[in-house]
């Protein structure tokens, strides 16, 4: 869905909803133009959804997924094996430090291959990590969003 504003009933609508059926959403914050990424949160309530819109800045792009974006989670050396198992070689992966909104998840690593991926989770080895496949987000979020796991939202005021 989107673009949308982040005024729109709609949005909010739709946010409470997800936030309600899967509990955990997963939020890109990015400024156009800015020359920097962005900012990556999980949340898990319409409250820290709401505070995340509040604080980003006039023209904010705001990304909001309901797929679990980081699936693989535990212990570093725990999850080796499973994550060999989820990623085809030459797929981009991430390695994540697991932070919750209001903290700002890090990333450890990333890479696309089998060795890459095995040496990195044997250095982070008994450190909690989040693992999944690296997100790309439409890179135009001005044209309409069909994927309906995705909100793209626009702070205009």
């Amino acid at each position: 869905m989107g673009p949308v504003d982040v005024t729109n009933p709609v949005f909010e609508q739709i946010v409470e909803n997800w936030t309600k059926e899967v509990g955990e959403l997963f939020v890109h914050v990015y400024l156009p133009s800015s020359g920097v990424e962005g900012v990556y949160y999980m949340v898990y309530s319409m409250s820290d959804v709401c505070n995340i819109v509040q604080d980003a800045a006039k023209n904010a792009v705001i990304y909001l997924t309901r797929e679990k974006m980081l699936p693989l989670r535990g212990r570093a050396n725990e999850q080796i094996k499973d994550a060999l198992k989820m990623f085809l070689y030459k797929d981009w992966w991430l390695i994540a430090k697991p932070k919750v909104y209001p903290e700002e998840i890090e990333f450890f690593e990333t890479g696309n291959t089998h060795e890459e991926l095995a040496e990195a989770l044997t250095v982070l080895r008994d450190n909690e990590v989040w693992i999944g496949p690296d997100f790309t987000f439409p890179d135009n979020y001005t044209k309409p969003n069909l994927d309906p796991n995705l909100i793209i939202a626009r702070k205009y005021i």
